[in-house]
C-alpha cells in the first residue's frame, strides 16, 4: 500500500489519544493507554488523525501489533493496510505476534497461524534474518 500525497504515518504520544477510546470501543478496539509500554502510531490524512495502531514489546526480540483502528469514514481506502505494513516494517529483526479477526491479511504477509481462540486468530511472523 502506498500513502497518498497528504498522508503521514508517525509516532504519537499516548496522551494525544485520550478520548479516542469512546470512538474505538464501538468497534471492539480497546486502547490501553497506561500499563505496559506501547509505541503508538498515528495515521494522518491532510493533518487530521484518522487511524491509530501500536506495537507492544514482549521481550528483547518479540513484539505484538496492537489496536489497529481507522475512522469509519476513512475505511475501505487501504489506510489500515498501509498502517499495518508500516508497523511490520518497523519490526525488523523481531518476531511479530498479532491477535486479529482478519487472519487472511496477515497470512498474505508471511504470518503463520499459531492458535485459534473463538473468532480471534493468533498469528506469528518470525524475525527477518
Amino acid at each position: 500500500m502506498s500513502l497518498m500525497e497528504h498522508d503521514i504515518i508517525k509516532y504519537i504520544e499516548a496522551e494525544n489519544l485520550l478520548g479516542w477510546n469512546e470512538k474505538t470501543k464501538k468497534d471492539g478496539v480497546i486502547l490501553s493507554l497506561s500499563g505496559r509500554h506501547k509505541i503508538w502510531y498515528g495515521y494522518y490524512r491532510n493533518s487530521r488523525l484518522v487511524g491509530i495502531g501500536a506495537l507492544m514489546p514482549l521481550g528483547k526480540n518479540r513484539i505484538r501489533i496492537k489496536s489497529i483502528w481507522i475512522r469509519p469514514d476513512c475505511r475501505e481506502q487501504g489506510l489500515g493496510a498501509a498502517l499495518t505494513e508500516r508497523l511490520i516494517a518497523d519490526c525488523k529483526n523481531k518476531t511479530i505476534e498479532a491477535r486479529v479477526y482478519n487472519p487472511q491479511f496477515y497470512l498474505l504477509r508471511r504470518f503463520k497461524l499459531i492458535e485459534q481462540k473463538g473468532k480471534v486468530s493468533i498469528l506469528e511472523r518470525q524475525a527477518d534474518a
